[in-house]
């Protein structure tokens, strides 16, 4: 009788303490993301930018008080090594941009090895900082396997491209798995993360970022996912993943 009363009482704790804490309580555990580098890659390229003896700005941009004044004016959303995988034969690259007077920027690829050019394009800079997502056409042939390539973005600042331009350079490399996944959401970003596909978890995040714009967990993993792996503006500041300009 003793251990009859004794597991009704367990039991109706349970119960009061499930709703004490209401209809929120799986919502309140946290979400992560953990990007796990691929081993054995060598090291990949730098992302630093170019044109330094400009502090990584335009002229005008310096002479001018614009919002985010520190930090370079563009940034390449890479890990802190300079480069990542992909399994994507036409895979999405993200940079940031800071508030600029430049109205375009240069995107190109080349081979790492050849040195031959692939794809090369132009792309509108929108007012504000903002995300741009720089896309290789469908119609291209895809990027081979096994083969790394280096892409850049340069700002133009003024009527046509100058050394001095802030710029970045990433390296990418196309790989295969021997298995696929069918998952979606956040467990294929997670998925992609855990496999060390850097610009395919983060491309699929972006865009869930900007289907569920005023989903904060979203804004949190996106913030969490560039930090944990060094990706920083140099002023503390990330976009939020809602913030994309189009070409």
């Amino acid at each position: 009788m003793k251990t009859l009363i004794r597991f009704s009482f367990n039991v109706l704790t349970c119960v009061l303490l499930l709703a004490a804490a209401g209809p929120n309580a799986h919502a309140n555990s946290k979400r992560t993301v953990t990007f796990q580098p691929p081993p054995g890659r060598g090291q990949p390229v730098s992302s630093a930018g170019g044109g330094t003896r400009n502090q990584g700005k335009c002229p005008l941009d310096r002479s001018r008080k614009l919002p985010r004044s520190t930090g370079p004016s563009i940034l390449a959303l890479v890990p802190g090594g300079g480069g990542g995988l992909t399994l994507s034969p036409h895979p999405t690259l993200w940079i940031e941009i800071a508030p600029t007077s430049a109205k375009q920027l240069i995107f190109y690829i080349r081979e790492e090895k050849s040195g031959k050019n692939y794809y090369q394009s132009i792309v509108n800079i929108a007012d504000g900082s903002t995300l741009i997502p720089l896309s290789i056409p469908a119609n291209l042939p895809g990027l081979e396997t096994g083969k790394i390539y280096l892409w850049s973005a340069v700002i133009v600042c003024g009527d046509s491209p100058h050394p001095d331009d802030p710029s970045v350079t990433a390296s990418i490399e196309r790989i295969e798995l021997t298995s696929t996944s069918s998952l979606s959401g956040l467990d294929l970003v997670a998925w992609y993360a855990e496999r060390g596909i850097w610009y395919d978890a983060l491309d699929r995040l972006a865009l869930l970022g900007q289907q569920n714009p005023d989903d904060p967990e979203l804004k949190e993993i996106w913030r969490d996912l560039l930090r944990s792996t060094e990706v920083d503006d140099g002023a503390g500041v990330i976009a939020n993943p809602s913030q994309k300009s189009g070409k």
